[in-house]
């Protein structure tokens, strides 16, 4: 079966997420609102000097979503980062990884788009996977209801943002819809960065700068995935990021159980079931 452009983008976008969390944990004792003010900059740079050199217009046609998109992803991905300060890699992404079942609900009333039974049953069995990989590491990692409830809310930010994207589609340039939420972004953590600054290292620096471009690369893939494919197929695909991370979190020395690993196989068994079967 041909893979569309759509789901290709999306592969590459998940595996970069998982680097960005990696490289996110080497920043750890600088606040994430710092480092998410930061590493912004660094992408809306790269974004800006796109756009300029492609003389692309902007600020846009459908502003108020464009808005309503930045903030929903500033805030989004925020709480997102917040719960990799606290989270191992791979478990903080399986909580994150709620966001396609939220994609696929909101699209059914923001974008009219129809989600099958059987393309449910497999969202079923990749939650089914997502269920057991966070609830067999809860006697293993400190875990408290706000943690829980922050990843949720990300999620479901996430899920607001894949739809107003795709949305967009039409009428705006992917470049365009990406600049407005690092320009969101900036601007909510800029208030908070006042009152935590964490004076910067060189070594800082750089992890920024690699963070800021990697932001760039993930994020503008997955912009161009959502618009070039129906959103449940897409969100489907952003569960590889479990994997993707389970596997960085084991070459860091983390330690899981067995049935973890069942979880991620029923992870990666649904995902390929949303590939090959329409």
């Amino acid at each position: 079966m041909k893979i569309s452009r759509g789901i290709q983008y999306m592969l590459f976008s998940s595996l970069c997420f998982a680097l960005i969390g990696w490289i996110f944990r080497l920043l750890a004792h600088i606040p994430t609102a710092e480092i998410v003010f930061f590493y912004s900059i660094v992408a809306l740079i790269i974004s800006f000097s796109i756009i300029r050199y492609q003389k692309i217009y902007p600020w846009g046609n459908c502003r108020h979503l464009l808005l309503l998109y930045g903030i929903s992803t500033g805030i989004g991905i925020t709480l997102f980062f917040d719960t990799l300060m606290r989270l191992p890699l791979a478990i903080a992404n399986v909580l994150q990884n709620t966001s396609p079942i939220f994609t696929a609900i909101l699209g059914m009333y923001i974008l009219r788009q129809s989600v099958s039974l059987r393309r449910w049953l497999f969202f079923i069995l990749a939650f089914l996977g997502v269920f057991l990989t966070y609830v067999t590491n809860l006697s293993s990692h400190t875990k408290s209801v706000y943690v829980i409830i922050i990843g949720l809310l990300s999620a479901l930010l996430m899920g607001l943002a894949n739809n107003l994207n795709a949305k967009m589609k039409k009428s705006e340039h992917p470049l365009v819809i990406f600049s407005y939420s690092k320009i969101c972004t900036i601007l909510l953590t800029s208030f908070y960065c006042l009152y935590t600054f964490v004076p910067l290292t060189a070594y800082d620096g750089l992890n920024l700068l690699v963070l800021g471009i990697l932001i760039f690369i993930a994020e503008y893939l997955a912009i161009n995935a959502y618009q070039q494919a129906p959103v449940a197929h897409v969100a489907a695909i952003s569960y590889l990021g479990i994997p993707y991370a389970l596997g960085i979190d084991l070459l860091l020395g983390e330690k899981f159980q067995w049935i973890t690993f069942v979880g991620m196989g029923l992870v990666i068994l649904g995902v390929l079931l949303n590939l090959f079967y329409k």
